[in-house]
């Protein structure tokens, strides 16, 4: 495990621990993989740091599958957990 500046963040590394937004929101879950549109989404929610487990190199292309589909999924969980977020933020601006 490792403490990386996200400016020097790299595809492939796998986050070791959930990251959070400023106000607590999990923005990018524990065992979710890197890649550089998530290293925007960190830029944006002005995170300077996070805990990766180096890149690792698989060599079972069903293992790399299988990742991928994992990672698709914590991602639509994120964009959902993201949507929910703009909601409450728009509701409290309008209030």
């Amino acid at each position: 495990m490792v403490n990386i500046l996200v400016q020097d963040l790299k595809a492939g590394f796998v986050v070791k621990e959930d990251v959070c937004s400023q106000d607590g929101h999990i923005i990018m879950p524990k065992g979710m993989k890197i890649t550089k549109h998530r290293i925007q989404v960190l830029g944006a929610f002005l995170i300077k740091e996070i805990r990766v487990q180096e890149r690792t190199s698989l060599s079972n292309p069903e293992e790399e599958i299988n990742e991928l589909y994992e990672s698709i999924e914590k991602y639509n969980t994120f964009v959902d957990q993201y949507k929910k977020a703009i909601e409450e933020y728009k509701k409290i601006f309008q209030g």
